[in-house]
């Protein structure tokens, strides 16, 4: 549920919109259908996860009205529209506060105002205290076994009188009542039946994710009603443009990736889809979408003295540009 705050956000691929309200109502219909099957649906990041660099200390200094109608709306809407079960804390701060110690996201916002009673689980890895994240609200850290809950990091904050009885009590009877949401009390075996061949024929997993797939494509833009492609037309070439037509790029990597059974390029199925007819099908890269800018061809640069392909580099002594050249080197 992390706004596309940035197009370079590397977790955009896996979230929603750059929009709070589409985001909300797709998270919430998300959630809705996992929860209908009994499967405790938990939403993230709360909030402002929105960057990966130094994703595990920046400090977003957000503005309430900002932090109101843009980051926190999604996760107000499903709340409200769906009621997860559970939602996971980011891993960097808000104003200053590490989100998964933070009072006023998890208790006077979430708990008070929203009347929220689910499971607040940290991000992996993410608890970032032990007496804080209790006492402002956090139920379960992330992965476990626990380290900063462990007991040897709770004994002197017990003994000490520093973490909040009531906080604990608080959480405890939360994750029960997931465990009982989940049908955990009636059947503890972790054993469930799965389709997990997509080879069996018996198993309709395919078939459902390519129509949830197609289901999913939104035209923005046919100009002429050149799409859907007419092979009975008398079409001499078709070019497929984009470094992408011919690099299948199916999804990101992290959590999310799914290693399917076999890749198709755009170029490809193109091809086979004209099979058998005399359309020329014809590739171009198109512009670059390369994280850093390419190198430059030495064929596309030439020495201002000589003229031949490639780079000259002048040295000098300093910074400063009006002193003579040292050397010069052809690259």
């Amino acid at each position: 549920m992390c706004i596309h705050r940035h197009p370079l956000g590397g977790r955009n691929f896996e979230s929603f919109s750059e929009d709070p309200f589409l985001t909300g109502k797709l998270a919430a219909a998300h959630v809705q259908g996992l929860q209908s099957w009994g499967v405790g649906a938990t939403p993230k990041h709360f909030v402002a996860n929105d960057q990966e660099t130094k994703r595990f200390k920046v400090n977003a200094n957000i503005t309430t009205r900002a932090l109101r109608e843009v980051y926190l709306l999604p996760f107000q809407m499903v709340v409200r529209d769906a009621d997860p079960w559970c939602m996971m804390t980011a891993y960097n701060k808000v104003n200053g506060t590490h989100c998964d110690a933070s009072q006023e996201l998890l208790i006077d916002i979430a708990r008070d105002e929203w009347d929220w009673s689910g499971v607040f689980m940290s991000d992996w890895g993410g608890t970032t205290s032990t007496v804080e994240s209790i006492n402002n609200g956090l139920d379960l850290e992330m992965p476990g076994p626990a380290a900063k809950r462990s007991r040897t990091a709770l004994a002197q904050p017990l003994k000490g009188g520093l973490v909040d009885l009531n906080r604990v009590d608080q959480a405890v009877l939360r994750i029960l009542r997931l465990l009982q949401r989940a049908g955990r009390f009636e059947n503890a075996s972790d054993e469930q039946e799965y389709c997990r061949d997509m080879d069996d024929p018996a198993c309709n997993t395919r078939e459902l994710l390519r129509r949830a797939a197609t289901s999913g494509i939104v035209m923005l833009k046919n100009d002429g009603s050149a799409l859907p492609l007419k092979p009975d037309e008398n079409i001499s070439k078709i070019a497929v443009v984009g470094p992408n037509a011919k690099r299948v790029v199916a999804g990101g990597g992290g959590s999310s990736y799914i290693k399917a059974p076999y890749w198709t390029s755009v170029f490809d199925s193109v091809k086979s889809q004209l099979e058998g007819r005399p359309t020329q099908v014809l590739f171009h890269p198109g512009a670059k979408t390369n994280r850093y800018v390419p190198t430059v061809s030495p064929f596309r640069v030439q020495n201002p003295d000589t003229g031949k392909s490639g780079a000259c580099l002048d040295w000098r002594l300093g910074h400063d540009l009006s002193v003579d050249v040292v050397t010069r080197t052809h690259m």
